[in-house]
């Protein structure tokens, strides 16, 4: 395969790396037109984590994301001079180009990336704030240790009308979902504890949520606004350094919340000048013209 486009990537791109935080890269490769051709060949992108974060996506999977405005993908048509580590010429057609990729579509997909970082905030910060104390146990909800019937067969006995089952299997089906619930929720926690960066865990105990996460709900917010309000993504960030004391615990969850309130409404209301949708036809050609046919 041939690199064409390969970039920092995350905090590096961002402007809010420091002198310890690792280097990612991503980039774009095409490959050799038997490779396009075999049907055996699904090839997608190169991942590479051993020594460093690396990606290198196939150029029909990069048009896909950037086309959907994905926006780990979209930002990486913005990096600055500084930040590019190799670029072909057939990789500075895609960046001349990157404005074909651009749509309305990144209302959604920019909201729907910080509402999961802040999803995982939330349950990061119930977990801090009210931990699972103990293993659930089947005896602890009324339960046989050897279920009578599988899964699936509780969910119907729940939605059955009254009428048709007894009362008694009706209870148990549901104090099965109960603990298969709290039984979830305590592995979920458990996974969580086990996997979490020791200098990021202590962070979260002293502000009591993951400002990290909280950064990056900050900068996809900010991120969408900025682009649908002027066709383009400046970077390094101009807020880089808001960015950096939220990730250093400067504001509180409530303070960040405050932040926050009343951008899902502007990025789903605000008006702006990107097409509504890409232009397909004008992103197959330049798809071709990449590819040399």
């Amino acid at each position: 395969m041939k690199i064409i486009f390969e970039t920092l990537a995350g905090s590096h791109l961002y402007g809010t790396g420091t002198p310890t935080s690792d280097k990612d890269f991503r980039g774009v490769c095409v490959r050799s037109q038997r490779e396009r051709d075999d049907p055996f060949n699904n090839f997608e992108q190169m991942v590479q984590t051993k020594k460093v974060d690396r990606v290198i996506y196939d150029l029909r999977k990069f048009f896909k994301l950037a086309t959907d405005c994905n926006p780990n993908i979209i930002e990486l048509l913005y990096a600055p001079n500084d930040a590019i580590i190799h670029l072909e010429p057939e990789g500075a057609l895609l960046m001349a180009y990157r404005g074909y990729f651009l749509s309305q579509k990144c209302r959604n997909t920019f909201l729907g990336y910080a509402i999961s970082q802040l999803k995982r905030i939330k349950l990061h910060r119930e977990w801090l704030l009210n931990p699972p104390d103990k293993k659930p146990e089947r005896k602890d909800f009324g339960l046989p240790e050897m279920p009578p019937f599988a899964l699936e067969k509780c969910e119907v006995l729940t939605h059955a009308p009254p009428e048709t089952i007894k009362d008694e299997w009706k209870e148990y089906a549901l104090n099965e979902q109960r603990y298969r619930s709290a039984k979830q929720r305590w592995d979920n926690h458990e996974n969580w504890e086990k996997n979490r960066n020791p200098k990021r865990a202590e962070l979260e105990a002293k502000y009591l949520f993951d400002c990290k996460h909280g950064m990056h709900l900050y900068r996809l917010m900010t991120q969408g606004i900025e682009l649908l309000e002027t066709g383009h993504i400046q970077l390094p960030l101009s807020n880089r350094d808001l960015l950096l004391e939220i990730r250093n615990g400067k504001f509180s969850y409530d303070e960040l919340m405050e932040m926050v309130d009343g951008f899902e409404t502007k990025l789903k209301e605000m008006p702006s000048d990107l097409p509504v949708k890409p232009n397909a036809n004008k992103i197959r050609d330049l798809y071709y013209e990449i590819l040399g046919v």
